[in-house]
């Protein structure tokens, strides 16, 4: 049987989700797939401990998600998600005959024309696939002054030196404390990217253990 190719994105730039901010170059890769996204909440007067000066702090709700990565190549091919894929957070990976997984069949009618008849039929028939239902992976996350560059020199226009370099650390002091405890969080719980890329390798095979340490989040299903 021929295999289909990977699924190729022709004259498609593979943009980045907007307003979200991958972990890896912080923190490494073992925060493969996992991403930052600042939301916006409020504004919120408070004194800022310098005479008698209130300062209108910004807060965010700082939110840690796992998103599949733009391209997963493995041992059956390589796929190209685009991020509506990625925002849904379900994927699927057909098993050949031979019990190896293979690229979703593409969608493209030059590439589907190209196949035999015997090729489709054995596409399209009814057969095991692996399931990886990302969007269950727990997130994590805190709220907090969400301050920025532009923050800290107004700061730093109303107070004097000494203050402001103690207040600007204590801030960074506090920031990393809260950061920490979600990498914690995050490693707390099983590495999927990890796991999924064992499976897909055929490294991992014994799939009742791989559901029960994902909680069924990667699974084999017909």
């Amino acid at each position: 049987m021929e295999l289909p190719k990977p699924i190729e994105i022709i004259n498609e730039v593979i943009s980045e989700i907007e307003g979200i901010e991958s972990l890896v170059p912080d923190h490494g890769e073992r925060f493969r797939g996992w991403y930052l996204e600042k939301i916006p909440e409020e504004n919120t007067v408070l004194p800022l401990g310098y005479k008698d000066i209130s300062y209108k702090f910004p807060v965010s709700d700082f939110r840690y998600k796992f998103y599949m990565p733009k391209v997963l190549s493995f041992s059956g091919g390589t796929i190209y998600y685009k991020n509506g894929e990625r925002k849904l957070g379900v994927f699927r990976f057909p098993i050949d005959s031979s019990g190896k997984y293979i690229t979703p069949i593409p969608l493209d009618p030059k590439k589907l024309m190209e196949m035999s008849e015997e090729t489709l039929k054995e596409l399209i028939k009814d057969r095991k696939v692996l399931l990886f239902e990302a969007y269950r992976i727990p997130q994590f996350g805190f709220k907090f002054f969400s301050l920025t560059e532009e923050d800290f020199l107004k700061i730093k226009e109303i107070t004097d030196r000494d203050f402001f370099i103690g207040f600007k650390q204590q801030y960074e002091n506090e920031m990393v404390k809260r950061v920490n405890e979600v990498k914690e969080k995050i490693t707390s719980v099983p590495n999927f990217l990890l796991i999924l890329q064992n499976v897909l390798d055929l490294i991992q095979k014994d799939m009742d253990e791989v559901a029960k340490i994902t909680d069924k989040i990667i699974r084999n299903e017909m």
